[in-house]
């Protein structure tokens, strides 16, 4: 490399700048980051040549210095292409141009040099509500949520547009305001300009947001409102009847369970609710069948399988639940309690084998279960052959 250094001297070129570019980045980026830096370095200090530094490639010496010079006079002719789209003959900044290739740059993920584009267009005084939003995205996509949150509210401040407070919202929840992010939706859903697809997805969100930070009661305007938009999604008469069990209106929670059944017969969540409305009214035996059902469609639901072994024991019914819980052993977390019931289901069914060795599982991981001690202890004295 020194002897490269040595040869471009002699030759009496000034070297401003060594840059990296890594092998199979995308070709647009990678002239996109030339053509930054010739900008910079055109406008701030002249230009006698640029050296070129290829990563990964063969060592830079086999590279000869003619033609890394050829290759940064083509360069500069294309900057001073590019400049010609950049400035308009007024003078002005391009700023459709330059929005282009900010996007290109933001869908690649290239979210610094995205912003050195929309930081330009924001000096230039136009699109300020929109180029604060696209600011904005950017910071979130960086993860500087304190910064994307300044300038997404900056934009909502110029133009109220439904993008800034979705991404505002998002920065919020990502934050952990959730609360902050459910009031931002709300003044969203007041543009009138919205579309019905849009609107049904801010307001999903939103309801979503209020029952996070238990505020049923929004969260049942807002579900309320989703329902009128979309009555044909089962998904938004279960959450419906999630909210009104939470209320203990378990007439209501009911109905709205029965009507996602009624629009989908493989909705896990309804039938889960109503197993639950079951077991509120005291139907013990109805509730078991209903959680029963909910995990023959998705088994990996943990809410279901605590309250069908707690079902099971109580009307003292354990087939089903031994066979659902055996199976959700078999490809869920292994988890001592969970293997401690199912030990004590086999128990009750005099599968004493299979129950031990399910024993021996949970004294495995967790050597002091006492539970599992006792029953092992126990079923091996009712084995043991009296003499």
């Amino acid at each position: 490399m020194n002897e490269v250094i040595q040869n471009i001297d002699s030759n009496k070129f000034e070297i401003l700048e060594l840059i990296e570019l890594p092998r199979g980045a995308n070709e647009n980026l990678r002239f996109e980051k030339i053509k930054n830096l010739f900008r910079e370095l055109a406008a701030n200090k002249g230009i006698s040549a640029f050296i070129v530094k290829v990563k990964d490639r063969e060592s830079i010496e086999t590279v000869q210095v003619t033609s890394m010079v050829q290759v940064a006079q083509e360069a500069k002719q294309s900057l001073r292409h590019a400049a010609d789209e950049i400035y308009l003959s007024s003078g002005k900044v391009n700023t459709q141009y330059l929005e282009r290739n900010g996007e290109l740059l933001f869908k690649a993920h290239e979210y610094a040099l995205a912003r050195n584009i929309y930081e330009t267009i924001l000096k230039s005084g136009e699109n300020i509500g929109r180029t604060h939003l696209k600011l904005g995205e950017c910071y979130l996509g960086e993860k500087n949520y304190a910064k994307a949150q300044t300038h997404l509210e900056e934009s909502i401040v110029y133009q109220p547009h439904e993008d800034a407070y979705e991404a505002l919202a998002n920065c919020a929840l990502a934050t952990g305001k959730t609360e902050y992010a459910a009031e931002v939706l709300e003044r969203a859903l007041v543009i009138k300009s919205l579309s019905p697809e849009r609107r049904l997805a801010l307001t999903k969100m939103c309801a979503e947001c209020w029952i996070k930070v238990n505020q049923y009661e929004k969260a049942e305007t807002y579900f309320s409102k989703a329902i009128e938009l979309d009555p044909r999604s089962d998904d938004l008469h279960a959450n419906m009847g999630s909210i009104l069990l939470q209320y203990g209106r378990v007439d209501e929670a009911q109905r709205a369970f029965g009507d996602a059944i009624a629009l989908n017969s493989n909705n896990a969540r309804a039938y889960l609710g109503l197993g639950c409305c079951m077991l509120a009214d005291g139907e013990k035996r109805t509730a078991h069948d209903y959680f029963a059902k909910a995990l023959e469609i998705e088994l990996n639901n943990p809410t279901a399988i605590y309250y069908l072994v707690k079902c099971a024991y109580e009307i003292k019914s354990y087939i089903k639940a031994e066979q659902l819980l055996r199976t959700y052993a078999d490809i869920g977390p292994l988890n001592p309690n969970l293997l401690y019931s199912l030990a004590g289901l086999q128990f009750h069914l005099e599968k004493f084998d299979a129950a031990l060795n399910t024993l021996n599982k949970v004294l495995t991981m967790k050597v002091d279960h006492a539970g599992a001690a006792e029953l092992k202890a126990l079923i091996e004295k009712e084995r043991t052959p009296a003499y």
